[in-house]
Parts: C-alpha cells; sequence; structure tokens
C-alpha cells in the first residue's frame, strides 16, 4: 500500500530488504535498512533515486564487514 509519505513495502537489494519514504518536507527522501538486532542504517538524501542509491551502499558495505545481521 502507499501513503502521502511514499512506499510502506519494503524493497529488495541482494536479498536484504530496505525501505524508501518521502519526508515531510520537499526535497526529504529517506532510506532504512533493518539488522535483526532491531538496529538501523538510516540516512536522508534530496532525491528518490538517490536513497536507493544510499540504502544499496549501505547494504553492500556491511555486507563486505561482515558486521550486520540483516532482516530477509
Amino acid at each position: 500500500s502507499r501513503t502521502a509519505q511514499g512506499s510502506k513495502n519494503p524493497m529488495i537489494y541482494k536479498g536484504i530488504e530496505f525501505n524508501i519514504v518521502q519526508g515531510v518536507e520537499p526535497g526529504v527522501w529517506k532510506w532504512s535498512v533493518a539488522t535483526i538486532e532491531n538496529e538501523s542504517k538510516t540516512g536522508q538524501t534530496k532525491t528518490k533515486p538517490d536513497a536507493v542509491i544510499a540504502a544499496w551502499r549501505a547494504i553492500d558495505d556491511a555486507l563486505k564487514s561482515n558486521n550486520a545481521v540483516f532482516v530477509r
């Protein structure tokens, strides 16, 4: 389902779920990647494509370092 803030359906990258939502203010897109420990990697960008790329990078970095266990 969609809301005024953006998609509530998680996206998948390399088998890992992440979310992108539009912020309350124009030109703010927020991304998050959840871990099993109920912690999240989060950030915000000015565009939706940049938010997707930032989430992908966070996933790639965590997978390379083997420090995070993600919700799959």
